[in-house]
């Protein structure tokens, strides 16, 4: 992983940002990809395929994306549960 890429995925993940690390299984170059924030790439990738990985960010999973040589690694800030009221019930929680 190149310094500026890892940099990058560091500041996103301590502002809590979903981002996906996007690698090119054929060479190893890599490039992030944000749910919501346009970026640029080092390697081309189609609308439907960035909407492809978006959608993969959302579900919070990691995979080949589908008929490409694209793997894709997402993180994602961990989810919180919060419990409200039923104070009885809550406290065996």
């Amino acid at each position: 992983m190149k310094r500026e890429v890892l940099e990058e995925l560091q500041r996103a993940r301590l502002a809590k940002t979903p981002v996906a690390v996007v690698t090119r299984v054929e060479d190893g170059s890599q490039c992030l990809v944000y749910s919501d924030i346009e970026t640029e790439t080092e390697f081309s990738l189609s609308p439907s395929q960035i909407l492809d990985i978006r959608t993969i960010l959302r579900a919070a999973r990691s995979t080949m994306l589908a008929d490409t040589e694209f793997f894709v690694r997402s993180y994602v800030p961990a989810y919180r549960l919060i419990i409200v009221g039923a104070v009885h019930i809550a406290q065996s929680l």
